[in-house]
């Protein structure tokens, strides 16, 4: 009998060890915000299994949340120089592959050698916005959220249609339980092969969520482009 408790207990462990290590994968909602810290430079938190994930981008993140400060009155200045100077930033980042953080941390002094020593012409304007920048940076050392929807708007240049908000909030719950079930990314599928998941769901959209599905899928991959 002693020989069946002791048995049964290292069973019990094992299980409860098992399940402690098992992947936790957090319910991600599409109606929560992203936060973006202007000190780290992106959205601080934001989850793997967000379907906003893979679309980010730090030069036009980091443009749309200079607009958005423009938009709160965080900032007075028009945002233009602060614009043009993120593109000279981004053509460096391909030559240089130096991170946008890093590229911020330089003087005026080493980011001009450093763009000399790819052949790319830095301005006047280029300079006094670079200095702009770093200087509008530390007067917006904060982190504000802003809304996924708006967010979204703000890389397609357009408002989203009532339809398109709900496919978006769809994919998000569906996508949850596709990686709760077999942790598929989607980054690594198509359409036919989403689609393909959520057939296997137990709970799997009708035809009419599907339709905003595949919208809304289609826009994200738009946006990873």
């Amino acid at each position: 009998m002693k020989k069946i408790l002791v048995l049964l207990a290292l069973i019990l462990l094992m299980q409860f060890f098992g399940c402690s290590s098992a992947p936790y994968h957090d319910t991600v909602l599409f109606d929560r915000n992203l936060d973006y810290s202007y000190e780290n430079l992106n959205f601080d938190g934001l989850n793997q299994n967000d379907i906003l994930y893979y679309t980010v981008d730090d030069y036009i993140d980091l443009e749309i949340m200079i607009l958005e400060a423009l938009q709160r009155d965080m900032i007075e200045e028009k945002p233009l120089n602060l614009l043009l100077i993120l593109e000279t930033l981004e053509s460096l980042n391909s030559y240089s592959n130096i991170s946008l953080q890093r590229l911020l941390k330089l003087s005026t002094t080493e980011l001009y050698n450093l763009a000399m020593s790819h052949s790319v012409i830095l301005t006047v304007d280029d300079i006094v916005g670079f200095n702009d920048l770093k200087a509008t940076l530390n007067l917006l050392n904060e982190s504000i959220s802003i809304s996924k929807v708006d967010y979204i708007e703000y890389r397609l240049g357009r408002d989203l249609t009532e339809e398109e908000i709900e496919g978006f909030i769809e994919l998000q719950y569906y996508y949850n339980n596709i990686v709760m079930y077999n942790g598929q990314l989607l980054s690594d599928m198509n359409f036919e092969a989403f689609s393909s998941e959520l057939n296997n769901l137990y709970d799997s959209p009708n035809e009419e969520e599907l339709n905003r599905i595949e919208i809304a899928f289609e826009i994200l991959k738009l946006l990873q482009e």
